[in-house]
Order: C-alpha cells, then structure tokens, then sequence
C-alpha cells in the first residue's frame, strides 16, 4: 500500500472518529485496530510520521468518549502503538496530558474500573517509552499514581504499584525529590483487604523508598509492623524482603538500622519455618555486608575472633561477628520500644516483643549487662502475662541472661527483687536464669540464693501459683547445683516442705513429690524416705523456735503437720522435738481452731503409729502427757459448736491413744479422779457423735484398769452410763451396753452384795426395764449385761426379775436369766460361763 493510499484511509479513519455516530465510531476504530495487526509499524518511519500528523490525535480524543466501548479499543490502540513504532517516545508528549486529564483529576473522570485499569497499563507503557525522559513528565506521573493507588478497583492498585515501582526505577535521580509524594497513598493501600494488594504496595514502597527519598523510612516503619502481624504468609515474607533489602542497599541504611533490625529480627520467629528460616539468612547477609563495609573499624575484633563460647544455649545458632555488632550498637535504641511493648493491650504485640526480646538477647550477648535492671523488669513485666506464649518466651529470654551475665551480677539483682517484690513472676524469671547458668560459675552464689528462697518471707505462701513456681526454682537448683548440693540440700528441703504443708491443691502436691525426689537423686539417697531421715530433724528444731507464738493463721504450723504426717518411721526418734510442741499448742491458751488442726494432727499419727510415731517403741512415754494435759483440758463444756466440735475432737483423740494400749492401768489409775468425771459429765453431750466416743472411751478405759479401780469409784459411773440406754442414737444405745459388760467385770471381788445393795438395785430395776426394749438388739445386749452383772448380787437378781417378769411384753429374757442364775449358783464367778462381748 502506497503512502498516499495509507494516508487517505488514515484521513478516514480521523473523520470516522470525530463522527456523532458510535456506530460510525465504534467501525472505525475497528477498523484502524485491524490495520495496525496487518501493518510493519516498527520499521517505517514515514508511516509513524502518517499516524502522529493524521492518527493518534483523534485516538487520544477517544479517549474520552462517552462509549466504553470506544475508549477501551483506543486505549488498546495507543497502547499498540506505542509498542510497535520506532520512535514511540514521539507520542509521550501528546499521550500524558490526556492520561493527566482523565486519570489524573481530584474526582476521576473514568467512571470503569476496567478503563482505569488500562489506563494504568497505558502509563506504564509510557514510562517505559520515556525511559530517562520521563524526568520531563515526573510531575503528571506522580499526580496519576496518587490517584490510582488509592483506587477501589483492587486490580488497579496493584497495577499502579507496578507503574510507580517502574517509575522510580527509570527516573531514580529525578524520582528522589517526588518519592514522598507516593508514600500517604501507599500507606493507604497497605492494609487494603486483598493479600495480593498488600503484596504488591510493600513490594512498590520498597522501590519508592529504595530509589527515592530515605526518610520516608520514619514514616513507613509503624505500618511495617503492622503487617508483620498479617495472617496471610506471602504479606509477612514480602515485608521480610523489603525490610532485609533495605539493610543491605538503603543509601541511609545506617541512620534507620535502629528501626529496621526490629522488622527484621521479629521475622526470624515467624509461625512459617519457610520465612523464619529467609528472615535468618538475610539477617546473616547483613550482617556480613556491615562486616565488609566496616573491614577497617572492625579488624580486630576480625583477626581475633573469639570462638563460640562452650557454655551457649543449646540448639541456637550463634550470629555473626556484624549482626552482633549491630545489635551492640542500637540496643539502647531498641530495647525501650522492645519493652514497653510487652506491655501493650493487644496479645499478638505482647508475643512478638517477647519473641524479638529473646533474638536481640541472643545477639547481644554480655552486652545486655549493661542494660540488665531494664531487661528484668521488662521479663518480670511479661512473665506475669496471661498469654503462655508470653511467658514461655520470657523464660527462654531469662536463659539467655543467665548464659551470658556474670552470675554475680544477676544473682545480686534477683536476690534484691525476691526481696522487694516477691511475685510468681519473679520465681519464673529467677528460675529461667538459672536453667542458663553455668554451674562451677555459679557455686560462690549459691549458698546466698538458697539461704534467700529459705527465708519466710519467700518460701510461705497460699498461692497456687506462686507455689508451683518456687518449686520450678527449687527444681533449677537441684539441677544446677548437682556437684555441691549437700550443703544446700536443707534449704531446698525446707523450701519444698513448706510449700507442700500450705498448698490444697493436687498438682502442687504431685509436684513437690515430684522436687523431692529430683532431691533425693541430686543427693544420691536411695529413697525418699533417707531424705526425710536426714532433714526432718533439722527442720523440726527450726520450726520449734516460734511455736509459743503460733495460732490459726500462722504458716509454720500446717509445714510442721505436713513434716510429722510424711516423715515416716524417722518421727519415732523425734519425740522429743515434736511432743512438746504438739502439747504447746493443744494448750487451752491457743485458739480452738489451732486445737482442733492439732487434735486432727495427733489423731492421724497415732492411726500410724506403728510405722511413724511409735516405729521406735517411744511413744508410750508420752501418752499419759497427750492425755493430761492435751485431750482432758479441751473437754470441758464450753457454748458454741466450735467449742463442742473441739470436745468431739479430743474425746477421739483419747480413744485412738488409748486403743495403741500404751499406757499402764496404774497410769491411768493416777488420773481417774480428773478422766473420770470429765468424761461422765460428756455422756450428756448434745452432739450425739460425741457421746457415742465418750461411751467407747470408758469402754478402753475399763478394759485397761481391769479390776485396779475401786468400789467407790466404779458405783460413781453407772448411774450417767445407765441413762444412754436411753439416748436417741441406736449405735450409742449398743455401745453403752458394751461397756456396761466391761464395767461389770472390773468389780473386786469378793464384793460386799448386802453393803452395796441399793447400787445393785438401782442397777438392776434399770437394766430389766431396757431387757423389754423394742428392739431385738437391744434386748440381747442387755440380756448379756444381765449375765455379767448376775454376780454381784444373784438372789436380789431373781427378785427382782421376778418382780417384773409377768409386766414383760416378751418373758423369754426373764426365764433365761433365771435359769442361768440357777445353772451358776454357786460359781465363783459368773461371768466365766457367759459369751464375751466384745469392746
């Protein structure tokens, strides 16, 4: 096709485009679209000079023409064009102004978002063709991207970042003084719904700032951080990306080290291994590129490189000499923001400082002595977090202290803090750090730290919490003091044991089991019960040096009953130290509260005494005393349920001391005249429980003094013992006949019937009456009292029997009784043909 003939169909074409018709429009524009594909536009220069003088006005007029239709094939068209001439850079200066108005204005002109999206892609092309040219343009071009790159169309966004990544690629010089213009609308777009937005802007802004002006870096760190947070994997990598590149290409990358490392360090303990494992490699790429930038300033330490230290946490990968060095150098500039966040009210900020916290110790090695104070107050503050990934870090982070602090200077300042504040958080923390100790570093400052912890102020407590994290201590003591534990061992041991007698909770009791035995092991002992042979006296004689000042709330006595109930057979030979103490505070002197925890104390010790309090034979020595003067005194009638549950106790107490047999009947003979009336005054007692202990206690009391009790003071017991035939408790009623069988054997004999006649009068009337009782139980209980009590005055037996068999409901007891008298007349005692009943 001649030039002639081009330009006549190209004349055409202008006219068609300038037509009122769309139809008319719409073909011509067709039609151009179909030459341009048959045209070799890119090697004919008098044909582009035919488009440019004929063509590519009327295609920009179309631009903005009413039909989508029509500006979506001119877009296309100009687009083609500028792809396919030779000399494309010719139609950038007629192209941007009309992009400028369409794209460019505060309320866009192009209503569709698929129109906006091709012009973007317009642009681009533009950018392209104006290579270093586009200085000529920057202005309209960053006026587009403004817009743009806040449009709604998520598709022209990223497009957009892609014009202005290009943009400050070509132009970087000129691009320098406009780069900050792009920053608010990105900062727009960073946190846009669509992950592949966000990809794309931290992608451009990258290249904004990378290529423009370096202090945008203030203003884009925050958001930077915020999308370090990003649920999506591909937005927190290209976050990771941009940051690392920055550190390693920023023309000011040393003024912003101190904002930039964070962004980076936090990616290295990202959820994703895969971006954890790229946060790590760029970070070593860092570092080397400061290594070789600072070559000279850093020789020495270069040539005389220490090695990795021996005693350095297990699993972790040192980091090299110039990532080192750079977190020696901005730590102070760091570590304020780092911990301060730990305290912030959103708990995914919390886990990511603690996290940062622990990569910046590992970098910082023994430089973080200098700002040790502030990194446990900021590990104290995130140990009491409720978040568990917070505190596991914390504690990880508290290792790291002790690896690389010397011990005097970490022990000092946790020595001053359990004083000061004594919290969970600061036993975790303290535990923490000595899980990282080294141990032979750590032996001059042992003793003080045990001494501490064995103090009262630290070990007593009621917390759960804080009990389960003094143990977790005790535990990195054992651990970490193993090859000199035994001048500590007690410390540790009074530690555990106080824990374990205040806690009411399971797992701390499974636990301090637990730290006893990780004891026993440190120790060497065979089992735990050599611990408790060793330590147990020591401690007694501790906890007996303010047991005159004890009461209910004092902390040392519930330590002192878990010592007494756990120490096993070793509490035989300790009589003497736990006796009296145990007597002091059964005293009448002590609130009824610290008696009834004392009585419940001396209840469970005799229960197993054969292989705890008695294991030695010892504690018949003390059994009158426990009776005298700490089970008699309690029994005295006071109002109040408390006082009456304090009697209940004490009558318990007497019965199970007496039922070890451990004291002599002449021993108990030489207290009658106080037991006895004290008890007979208890069978009125309005608990029943209680009356029923007290009828069981003279039933042991009887047993013991056999027949070593006198007339006197026998007749002094039955009338109170008769009227609980009586009582209301069935099991009272059977009890009390039991020990009216016993009383009765422990009359003298011969004994005087016609002197003691209206006792056994008395005795008798009462007995027949219950031998008509209601109940068939009862009935043969007193039948077989009957029996015993025959023989102390047979003939007035059958009297009386006879007296009242005929009023009986059922006289089958009555002839019984007869014909047992008759049977045994005459026997020195009846007692020795009748079936025995038991106690």
């Amino acid at each position: 096709m001649s030039n002639t003939e081009l330009s006549i169909r190209l004349t055409r074409y202008a006219n068609g485009l300038g037509d009122n018709d769309r139809n008319t429009r719409k073909n011509a524009l067709k039609s151009i679209n179909d030459d341009i594909a048959t045209l070799s536009l890119d090697s004919d220069d008098n044909l582009q000079t035919l488009i440019e003088s004929t063509l590519f006005k009327p295609l920009l007029r179309a631009v903005s023409d009413p039909v989508e239709a029509c500006r979506e094939r001119a877009l296309t068209i100009i687009r083609e064009l500028l792809t396919c001439l030779p000399q494309p850079y010719a139609l950038v200066p007629l192209a941007v102004p009309v992009l400028v108005q369409r794209m460019g204005q505060p309320d866009c002109l192009e209503p569709s978002e698929e129109m906006r999206l091709l012009a973007v892609g317009l642009l681009t092309r533009l950018i392209e063709v104006s290579s270093d040219r586009g200085r000529l343009f920057l202005d309209d071009f960053i006026r587009i991207l403004q817009r743009t790159l806040v449009d709604p169309h998520p598709e022209v966004r990223k497009a957009s970042c892609t014009a202005a990544s290009l943009l400050a690629k070509t132009i970087p010089k000129h691009f320098h003084n406009q780069s900050e213009s792009l920053i608010n609308p990105l900062m727009s777009s960073i946190s846009h719904q669509h992950s592949k937005v966000r990809v794309a802007v931290i992608n451009c802004l990258h290249d904004v700032i990378q290529y423009g002006d370096n202090k945008s870096v203030d203003d884009v760190t925050t958001h930077l951080a915020q999308r370090l947070f990003d649920g999506v994997p591909s937005v927190r990598r290209s976050v990771i990306e941009c940051v690392g590149a920055w550190l390693v290409n920023l023309y000011d990358r040393y003024s912003y080290f101190r904002k930039l490392i964070p962004l980076l360090l936090t990616g290295s303990s990202d959820d994703v291994m895969e971006i954890g494992s790229r946060a790590d490699s760029l970070w070593a790429e860092v570092g080397t590129v400061f290594l070789t930038e600072n070559e000279e300033e850093l020789k020495d330490k270069t040539d005389f490189a220490t090695p990795t230290p021996k005693h350095y946490p297990q699993g972790a990968i040192r980091p090299n000499l110039g990532c080192r060095t750079l977190v020696y150098r901005n730590l102070n500039q760091i570590l304020p923001g780092n911990i301060n966040d730990l305290s912030d009210w959103v708990d995914a900020t919390r886990v990511k400082s603690s996290q940062l916290l622990y990569t910046l110790l590992l970098n910082s090695e023994d430089v973080m002595t200098q700002h040790l104070e502030r990194i446990l107050a900021g590990l104290y503050r995130g140990a009491a977090d409720e978040t568990s990934q917070v505190v596991r870090n914390c504690v990880r982070s508290a290792e790291l202290v002790g690896y690389f602090v010397p011990v005097e200077l970490w022990a000092k300042h946790l020595a001053e803090n359990l004083r000061q504040l004594q919290s969970p958080a600061v036993l975790r923390v303290t535990a923490g750090v000595l899980l990282g100790a080294e141990s032979g570093a750590f032996e001059p400052e042992a003793d003080r730290i045990c001494r501490l912890l064995a103090e009262p102020d630290i070990r007593q407590s009621h917390s759960a919490v804080y009990q389960r994290e003094l143990l977790q201590v005790v535990d990195a003591l054992v651990e970490l003091c193993t090859d000199y534990l035994s001048p500590l061992a007690f410390y540790l041991f009074n530690v555990t044991m106080t824990t374990y007698g205040l806690t009411n909770e399971e797992a701390v009791v499974a636990q301090c089991k637990h730290t006893l035995d990780g004891l026993r092991v440190g120790l060497g002992l065979p089992d735990v019960q050599s611990l408790y042979d060793t330590y147990t006296k020591p401690l007694l004689v501790e906890l007996s040096t303010n047991h005159a000042e004890w009461n209910q709330f004092s902390m040392e006595a519930p330590v002192f009953d878990c010592l007494l109930v756990n120490c096993g057979p070793v509490l035989g030979t300790l009589l003497d130290e736990a006796i009296p103490i145990i007597l002091s505070c059964l005293s009448p002197s002590r609130s009824v509260e610290m008696r009834l925890e004392f009585f419940a104390l001396l209840f469970r010790l005799c229960e197993s005494a054969a292989s705890g309090a008695d294991s030695a034979g010892g504690l018949g020595r003390y059994a009158l005393a426990l009776i005298r003067e700490g089970a008699l005194p309690s029994m005295a009638w006071k109002p109040g349920r408390t006082a009456g549950a304090l009697r209940g106790t004490a009558t318990t107490c007497m019965w199970v001391l007496l039922k070890l047999g451990l004291i002599s009947p002449g021993e108990l003979v030489s207290i009658t005249e106080t037991l006895l009336p004290q008890l007979l005054a208890m069978l009125d007692d309005d608990n029943p429980t209680t009356r029923l202990m007290v009828v069981r206690v003279l039933n042991r009391f009887l047993s013991h003094c056999g027949d070593t009790l006198d007339v006197d003071t026998l007749h002094k017991v039955y009338p109170d013992l008769l009227k609980r035939l009586d009582d209301s408790s069935s099991e009272v009623r059977t009890h009390t006949c039991k020990t009216l069988y016993m009383y009765f054997g422990c009359f003298p004999q011969p004994y005087d019937s016609d002197l003691y006649r209206a006792h056994t009068e008395v005795i008798y009337k009462t007995l027949l009456i219950y031998l008509d009782d209601k109940e068939a139980d009862t009935q043969e209980a007193v039948y077989n009292v009957l029996l015993r009590a025959q023989e102390l005055n047979p003939s007035l037996l059958r009297e009386e029997i006879n007296l009242v068999r005929l009023k009986h409901r059922e006289s089958s007891y009555c002839n019984k009784l007869l014909d047992a008298i008759n049977v045994n007349k005459g026997c020195k005692r009846c007692a020795d043909t009748v079936p025995t009943v038991s106690a």
